[in-house]
């Protein structure tokens, strides 16, 4: 972190150095900056739903003879990348919504105008909301990565089906060559 240049804050270096802003004390830092997290995060959910419909469209259209075979371990280990990312957001949505209740207990403390109050209320309900976006993208993710992980199956057991049927073809003729 310490040599690292984390998107958040570059969204809020901008928006502090724009013409119009208003800030002036560290408590309207802390809004700038909770406003780009949540910023950051919304924008990293649209990239990860626009990723898991990319991957549904490739295991779910129909596939022409003259395809190459579709790259299910490729589909998979994407899969799992974007599982992982869910879980990261997911954690950080958690702890943001256990930051936003902290501000909100000390409002009082903190001097907020009714503007403020307002900004971290609405702040709130956006980390909610993205919470409950981030919790659909899982669940998409693990029906893909169960679907992915049927359709190895079916492939597996058209393989299966190909050589019993070889079998049966060449049963007779090595039991009458053994005999």
């Amino acid at each position: 972190m310490r040599y690292d240049d984390p998107v958040t804050f570059a969204i809020a270096r901008q928006r502090t150095v724009k013409g119009g802003s208003s800030v002036h004390h560290g408590k309207d830092v802390m809004i700038v900056m909770l406003d780009a997290i949540v910023d950051r995060i919304a924008n990293v959910l649209k990239l990860t739903g626009a990723e898991t419909d990319r991957l549904s469209r490739d295991i779910f259209d129909t596939q022409t003879p003259d395809e190459p075979v579709r790259d299910y371990d490729r589909i998979i280990r994407s899969l799992g990348k974007l599982g992982t990312m869910l879980s990261k957001i997911h954690e950080s949505l958690v702890s943001l919504s256990r930051l936003f209740q902290f501000v909100g207990t000390r409002d009082k403390k903190l001097a907020f105008s009714a503007a403020e109050k307002t900004q971290v209320k609405s702040l709130t309900r956006d980390a909610r909301s993205l919470y409950e976006f981030a919790a659909s993208l899982d669940n998409k993710v693990g029906f893909l990565l169960e679907a992915t992980l049927g359709l190895v199956n079916l492939q597996q057991n058209q393989t299966i089906k190909i050589f019993s049927v070889l079998a049966v073809i060449f049963l007779p003729p090595t039991l009458i060559a053994s005999l």
